[in-house]
C-alpha cells in the first residue's frame, strides 16, 4: 500500500478542486439556491453535475499563474487553485509523541507535522464581468462549507488524522497581495482570493521502542529522631510494583 504521508498535501488541493467543479457553475439555473448537504452536492436547486452543459462547467487547475494565458473571447471559465506558501503551524509545533500498540509490542511515535497551506484561487474568463460571477460564487461556496471532510475510511484525509480540514479565509493586505503577485513574471495583478486550510497533519515515520513503566522505586531519607545524636541516615525504599504481596 502506498504511503499516505507523502499524498496529503496533494490530496488536500485536489479535495479543493473537487469541491469546486462541484458546486461553482459559470450559469445559474432558475430557481432558489438549496443549502449544501453533507455529500456536497451541487448548491444549485435541482442541479446536478451530470446534469450540466459543457459551457456551465468551470475547469479547476492547480499550476501557478505564471503558467496561465491571459483571459480573452472564448476561453472557457477557469479557476486556479495554486498552493503558494507551506508554513508550520506554531501552535502544534511541540506536540508530544503518542504511545502506539503494534504487532510486536509498542512504540513512540513522534507527533505529526502540522502545517498550514495557504492557497490563492485566480478566476479566468473571457471578460472581466463573468470573472466576477466565479469570485462571487467561490466566496458562498465556503461560507457555506468552510470545512474540508473525508468520510471514506480508505481516503488519504482520513487515515492520516486529517478528516475535517477547516478552510479559513485570509484577507492579505494589498502590499502583501502584490508581493505575491510580483513572483509571476510578467503577470499583471489579477482579482484573487485568498484562503488557509489548517492544521493539515503529515504522518512523521519516527518511531522508537516504548517500554511500559512496571516498577516505580521512591527512596526516602530521614534523620535519627534520638535527641543529641548525630543524625544517622537511614534509607526508606516503597517498592510500589502492583506485582509484590501486600
Amino acid at each position: 500500500m502506498r504511503d499516505p504521508a507523502g499524498w496529503v498535501l496533494r490530496q488536500v488541493s485536489e479535495s479543493l478542486g473537487t469541491l469546486i467543479r462541484e458546486n461553482v457553475f459559470l450559469n445559474d439555473p432558475p430557481g432558489p439556491a438549496s443549502p449544501i448537504d453533507d455529500d456536497h452536492d451541487s448548491l444549485y436547486h435541482g442541479r446536478r453535475p451530470g446534469d450540466l452543459e459543457d459551457v456551465d462547467r468551470v475547469e479547476v487547475k492547480y499550476h501557478s499563474p505564471s503558467d496561465e494565458p491571459d483571459s480573452g473571447q472564448g476561453r472557457s471559465p477557469l479557476i486556479l487553485v495554486y498552493l503558494y506558501r507551506v508554513a508550520d503551524n506554531p501552535y502544534l509545533i511541540n506536540e508530544p509523541p503518542s504511545i502506539v500498540r503494534t504487532g510486536t509490542g509498542f512504540v513512540r511515535r513522534a507527533a505529526p507535522l502540522a502545517v498550514d497551506l495557504s492557497y490563492m484561487m485566480v478566476p479566468y474568463a473571457q471578460n472581466a464581468e463573468n470573472e466576477l460571477l466565479l469570485v462571487s460564487k467561490l466566496k458562498r461556496l465556503f461560507s457555506d462549507c468552510p470545512v474540508l471532510e473525508d468520510k471514506s475510511p480508505n481516503g488519504v484525509l482520513f487515515v492520516t488524522g486529517n478528516e475535517r480540514l477547516p478552510v479559513l479565509s485570509d484577507a492579505p493586505s494589498m502590499e502583501q497581495i502584490h508581493q505575491i503577485w510580483a513572483g509571476f513574471p510578467n503577470k499583471p495583478y489579477r482579482l484573487s482570493l485568498f484562503y488557509t486550510v489548517t492544521p493539515v497533519r503529515i504522518p512523521r515515520a519516527a518511531t522508537e521502542e516504548g517500554a511500559l513503566v512496571r516498577k516505580v522505586q521512591s527512596n526516602f531519607r530521614v534523620n535519627s529522631p534520638t535527641e543529641g545524636s548525630p543524625p544517622s541516615p537511614e534509607e526508606w525504599v516503597i517498592d510500589t510494583d502492583p506485582r509484590s504481596p501486600g
